[in-house]
C-alpha cells in the first residue's frame, strides 16, 4: 500500500512543479523582478551569392551589405524572356527604396497555326551567356554590347495527325 501512496505522492509532485513551468508571464515581470534583457550586438554582415546554368538558362544572383539598421544591395534574375532584370535598393528604418532595371531586348516565341487549329506555341528561346555578360559590363559601368539573336528552335514532333474522314 505504501508503493500506491508514494507512486501517487511522486506522480502529483511532478505533476504540480511542471504545469508552473508553462504558465504565462505574469505582470511586471513575475513580481517585481527586473526582466532580462539580452545584450544586443550591431548587425553587420556582408554576403554574396551567384547563380548560373548555361544548360537550363538560369542566371540569378544576390548581393547585400548590411551596417547596423541600414541594409543597401543587388539581385538580378535572367527573366524567360531574354531580359535581365536588376534591382538594387536601400532598406533602413525609412522604408525599403528599390530602383528596378530591366537590361537586354525582350523576345517573344512566334505563332505559327494551321489556321483552323489555332495557333502552336513554340516557347522562349535565349542566350543566356550574352545576356549575363552584358549585365556584368552594365553593372560595372562599362559599354553594353547588342544581345546576340538565338538561333531558330527545331520543329516539334508531330505526335498526332488527324485521319482522313471517310464513309462508307
Amino acid at each position: 500500500m505504501w508503493k500506491i501512496r508514494y507512486i501517487i505522492l511522486t506522480w502529483l509532485v511532478c505533476y504540480l512543479t511542471s504545469a508552473q513551468e508553462y504558465l504565462p508571464p505574469k505582470p511586471n515581470g513575475g513580481g517585481g523582478k527586473k526582466p532580462v534583457s539580452e545584450p544586443t550586438l550591431p548587425v553587420n554582415y556582408e554576403f554574396t551569392y551567384d547563380v548560373q546554368d548555361n544548360a537550363v538558362s538560369l542566371d540569378f544572383g544576390h548581393s547585400e551589405k548590411r551596417k547596423d539598421d541600414r541594409a543597401s544591395g543587388s539581385y538580378h534574375v535572367l527573366l524567360p524572356d531574354g531580359r535581365t532584370q536588376l534591382v538594387e535598393y536601400e532598406a533602413g528604418p525609412d522604408g525599403y527604396k528599390p530602383q528596378v532595371m530591366y537590361m537586354g531586348t525582350a523576345t517573344y516565341p512566334t505563332q505559327t497555326g494551321t489556321g483552323t487549329g489555332g495557333d502552336k506555341f513554340e516557347g522562349y528561346h535565349y542566350n543566356a551567356a550574352s545576356n549575363r555578360q552584358s549585365v556584368r559590363q552594365s553593372a560595372r559601368g562599362g559599354a553594353r554590347q547588342p544581345p546576340i539573336a538565338p538561333s531558330p528552335a527545331p520543329a516539334p514532333p508531330v505526335l498526332y495527325a488527324p485521319a482522313e474522314n471517310t464513309t462508307e
